[in-house]
């Protein structure tokens, strides 16, 4: 549409030109879209918080988060989301708890020999 006024970038978010957008453009389109759509005001960057906690809710693997999140370190993924995410250790904790059991018939833990270890 926009014609010989094009320029084209291979930006996903850019103008009606092609060319960059400012943060502050794209954060006022943002907004126009929560209120035609009725929803509450919430930052760009708390979406990323959301869908991070989501991921992680849902057994998605922290490296998997690490990457669609970009961090360089994995580190940086699980320092910033443990907090967050307190349902995680109760879940683990919980499932330790069951295979430790004794008078449960879920036993998931096989004891292996030694030389059957990997690098044994």
């Amino acid at each position: 549409m926009a014609g010989d006024d094009w320029k084209e970038t291979g930006l996903l978010f850019c103008s009606k030109n092609g060319k960059p957008m400012w943060p502050s453009s794209l954060t006022k389109r943002y907004q126009r879209l929560l209120d035609d759509a009725g929803l509450p005001q919430l930052s760009i960057h708390a979406l990323r918080h959301t869908f991070s906690t989501i991921c992680l809710l849902n057994e998605i693997p922290a490296e998997q988060v690490q990457t669609a999140l970009g961090h360089s370190s994995i580190r940086t993924t699980k320092d910033m989301y443990a907090n967050y995410i307190p349902q995680l250790a109760t879940k683990a904790i919980s499932a330790l708890s069951e295979v430790l059991d004794p008078n449960t018939d879920q036993r998931h833990l096989e004891v292996a020999r030694f030389d059957q270890r990997k690098g044994a």
